[in-house]
């Protein structure tokens, strides 16, 4: 159960759902689960923009903002009604038709509509006529959104029996519109001359997409034809596989053309050619607009996809991948869109219990290994300074005391590393303070647990000479990041040096808080690298996903500490994976609940952890594309200061 009220949690409410039309139905559907799947639980979607206030308001109305159609006004008279209600609502108008503008006042209204919201205009038409009509809104290039609706094809058999059809012999399905037959009278007489000469070779069903009780529908159409039909309104998602049992798909409405496509079934589209240009455009199948044909053409047509099906289907399976990622994309960009601009108070909150957990963790009596390296740090930051005093003074006694009780306790599952470096730093602390009052109990801890190996403070002289510039000039320049990687997976061995290496990076009182979780498992890396926003395309054979933990710290103040270390000690990894000649991309993970839900899921954390990012690592592909990354000049970025 959320920790969050859902009275306290930001409303979202979808704007121009119709449920008599199947395309409506398919988007606020696809809409419902793709938002959901992002934000999970932060948000609460609202059935009534009536019920509470509205933080958001995403728009589906499809086809209806212009001043040419019949239902425009009406539309545009429900969404200023709207907004007037919920005044700091974000508005964010998913893919859709919009336009032509030409009525100046109706251009004037439809302005002050779309004043600051985001507009996805769906194709090159739309797009166009929303900078036509200028104002202060957002406009995103964007694709339909139901190329992500999944079909449900377990009725179709059935539904197909229930019709006397069968699914072994080639099917065309003829989607009817009930507003081209109120726009073109002669558009029915066209459909039944089209498809009387297709029976010759075929199978005919029709596939009505929209019902509405007691009015003419798409079935007042099916009525007119002679041939079978399901009277009983079906959900989209069943339409849609019914769609796809078909060889090919005659249609007249949008979205019964494009599940069809989307589904890899060769498609003409006929009755409203201004609704169906930019979809078959983007499609690469202009010459599937068969709205201004012949009949004689139409039949041409048909006959040609029927027969080249099996090549048409493969290409629109390419297609229909591509857009996939290009309408996920769109809804990572309209989720940062909502919680960039809403006050969802509880979007960081993730941070909060995982800091509380580990503060929790801290504060128990269980010996903690990160406060124990955080007390040694201590200690030896003393030591260091002490040299400098002409009479040291004793100082860290409780220090001392709580390191030598943690010794003494359970400590067989800490690493031989950390429990050799506290004995070494505490044989250190009572060769300067000999009379401490602690060193008996140290000297019977000593002979006890034995040192491993000795770590010493050493002088800065000591060390070995540094590498020249020229050299980390080099190892900075060629690390680039890198999005197409070759199949082979890194050597673990290589991988486990190079994290042996990032792990000498700087972190707060040496604690280093934090943990790499290393994946090559194609389908689990494929798994992870789905997570987050914007990196579903990239395949690479292995995937770091870093891990921050807060059972080091007594302190809300130091909520930044272990992302910092991590990062600090992402970066050196990176650079050491590059000298091996493995490529990495840092990939971001955004503090989004859904998200972390999943990354909790998959990598297993305890409450206190959570995932500061992830780094995709491989070779590159000698064939990969490299961007060119200017980065800013040193002088716009490095202040002086007296």
């Amino acid at each position: 159960m959320s920790p969050h009220s859902t009275v306290n949690m930001p409303a979202v409410y979808i704007n121009g759902y119709n449920d008599t039309n199947r395309g409506s139905q398919a988007m606020y559907k696809t809409v419902v689960h793709e938002i959901s799947k992002r934000i999970g639980s932060d948000f609460e979607f609202v059935t009534s923009p009536q019920s509470k206030p509205l933080d958001v308001i995403l728009d589906i109305c499809g086809y209806a903002y212009s001043d040419s159609l019949p239902w425009a006004n009406r539309a545009l008279n429900r969404a200023e009604k709207l907004k007037q209600e919920h005044p700091s609502a974000r508005w964010v108008y998913l893919p859709q038709s919009f336009g032509p503008f030409h009525n100046w006042e109706m251009k004037s209204r439809y302005r002050a509509l779309f004043t600051n919201a985001t507009m996805f205009a769906r194709g090159a038409q739309a797009f166009s006529n929303l900078k036509k009509l200028g104002g202060h809104f957002d406009i995103q290039p964007a694709t339909d959104i139901t190329w992500l609706f999944e079909a449900d094809e377990s009725k179709t058999k059935s539904i197909l029996a229930s019709l006397v059809l069968d699914n072994q012999k080639p099917i065309v399905g003829i989607g009817p519109n009930i507003r081209a037959f109120e726009r073109d009278r002669k558009y029915l007489g066209k459909i039944k001359e089209i498809g009387q000469a297709l029976e010759n070779i075929c199978q005919i069903i029709l596939i009505p997409h929209e019902y509405v009780k007691g009015q003419r529908d798409d079935r007042y159409l099916c009525e007119k034809l002679d041939w079978p039909y399901l009277n009983e309104p079906l959900p989209a998602e069943t339409l849609k596989g019914l769609i796809a049992a078909c060889n090919m798909f005659l249609g007249s409405r949008y979205h019964s053309i494009l599940g069809a496509i989307s589904m890899g079934v060769p498609s003409l589209a006929i009755g409203w050619s201004v609704k169906y240009k930019d979809l078959m455009e983007e499609c690469h199948l202009a010459d599937c607009d068969v709205s201004e044909y012949s009949v004689e053409n139409v039949i041409k047509r048909a006959t040609e996809l029927l027969n080249r099906s099996g090549e048409i289907s493969k290409g629109l399976q390419t297609l229909r991948t591509h857009k996939y990622q290009q309408v996920s994309t769109m809804f990572d960009n309209a989720v940062v869109e909502i919680l960039d601009n809403t006050n969802s108070s509880n979007r960081f909150l993730s941070l909060s219990p995982t800091l509380s957990a580990g503060i929790n963790i801290h504060r128990s009596s269980k010996p903690n290994i990160f406060e124990f390296r955080r007390n040694v740090h201590r200690l030896e930051k003393g030591l260091c300074l002490t040299q400098f005093a002409d009479e040291p003074r004793e100082f860290g006694k409780e220090i001392v005391v709580s390191l030598l009780k943690s010794l003494s306790s359970n400590i067989a599952d800490w690493e031989q590393g950390t429990v050799s470096w506290g004995i070494s730093v505490l044989g250190q602390y009572f060769v300067v303070f000999p009379h401490s009052t602690s060193k008996k109990n140290y000297e019977e801890l000593e002979a006890r647990l034995k040192a491993q190996r000795y770590y010493e403070i050493y002088r800065a002289s000591d060390r070995p000479p540094p590498p020249q510039r020229k050299m980390f000039e080099n190892l900075v320049t060629v690390r680039r990041s890198i999005r197409n990687f070759a199949d082979e997976i890194p050597n673990r061995e290589i991988i486990k040096e190079c994290v042996s290496l990032a792990l000498q990076a700087p972190s707060a009182c040496n604690r280093q808080s934090f943990r790499f979780l290393y994946f090559d498992d194609r389908q689990i890396v494929k798994k992870i690298t789905n997570i987050p926003l914007g990196a579903k395309q990239i395949n690479c054979p292995g995937v770091f996903a870093i891990i921050a933990c807060y059972e080091g710290y007594s302190d809300q103040r130091d909520v930044k500490c272990p992302i910092i270390d991590a990062s600090l000690s992402a970066m050196s990894l990176m650079y050491a994976l590059e000298t091996e000649g493995l490529s990495t991309l840092p990939i971001n993970f955004p503090e989004i609940p859904n998200c972390n839900n999943s990354g909790r899921k998959i990598f297993q954390l305890k409450p206190s952890e959570l995932v500061v990012m992830l780094l995709a690592v491989g070779r590159a592909d000698p064939s990969a594309a490299i961007a060119a990354s200017q980065k800013r000049n040193v002088e716009n970025m490095l202040e002086f200061h007296p």
